[in-house]
């Protein structure tokens, strides 16, 4: 069986993404040291926006790391040293493409595939408790099933869970689609610099890093790291719980 990595192993995983970012973003002076100035209310930002592997680390694990480097203004000054030894909780793995419930197809499901399709695609895609979800699945949907456990399901139902998702998205699924967003963004540029030739790539990629670097989140999802696996494929499809019954959230 696998050993577990260590704190130590995951910062030595991550180190080229955080130096990346150490020298990306902006950075002020106390004392004749560079630091990284964050408020403390970006810290619940950088958790939910996908920066952090939530299901290894806590907020309060997160907010505990950063208690230590307050200064008398409240905000948070982070030197190398602390940029580097945060990649321990940094989300490193592959980023995978968004699940989109609208490419689904729309006919009968079993609930075996339908339970399946919760854990593999429902429930990191949203904020929503498991726990609700789940009781959703027990109570609401399993009686909607036929005589031979299947469900029918239709355009409308899948257009509610779209939306469920876009109300309560998971931090993976913001980072997602955040990297999703700058992919696309990239094949435009490219085009645009096929088109015209005379326009350098260095400069105008340079330009757009330049315009966009605004958090350490945003650094974060540049980094060549974050691109999703092409062969990664839609884990199946999930129902629509807010069509069955409306949602309440969870803890997000």
């Amino acid at each position: 069986m696998p050993k577990e990595p260590t704190e130590k192993d995951y910062i030595a995983i991550n180190r080229l993404a955080m130096e990346y970012i150490w020298r990306k973003v902006q950075k002020v002076k106390r004392e004749g040291k560079d630091y990284i100035r964050y408020l403390p209310d970006d810290i619940p930002y950088l958790y939910q926006s996908g920066l952090i592997d939530t299901e290894r680390v806590s907020l309060k694990a997160l907010n505990e790391f950063f208690e230590p480097l307050r200064g008398p203004d409240g905000a948070f000054y982070v030197d190398h040293k602390k940029i580097i030894e945060l990649g321990k909780y940094r989300y490193h793995k592959i980023v995978g493409k968004p699940f989109d419930p609208l490419k689904m197809r729309r006919g009968k499901y079993t609930l075996e595939r339908l339970r399946r399709i919760f854990e593999n695609s429902l429930i990191p895609s949203t904020s929503l408790d498991p726990k609700f979800i789940w009781n959703q699945f027990n109570t609401t949907i399993m009686s909607k099933a036929n005589s031979r456990g299947e469900i029918e399901f239709t355009e409308e139902m899948l257009r509610s869970l779209a939306k469920t998702l876009e109300l309560y998205p998971s931090p993976r699924r913001r980072l997602e689609l955040d990297v999703e967003s700058l992919r696309a963004q990239e094949v435009q540029e490219n085009v645009k610099i096929h088109q015209n030739p005379e326009l350098s790539q260095f400069t105008h990629k340079t330009d757009i890093k330049k315009a966009t670097v605004k958090s350490l989140k945003d650094v974060l999802v540049k980094t060549k790291e974050a691109i999703a696996d092409p062969h990664r494929q839609g884990k199946g499809e999930v129902i629509d719980i807010k069509k069955l019954k409306k949602p309440k959230p969870g803890k997000i």
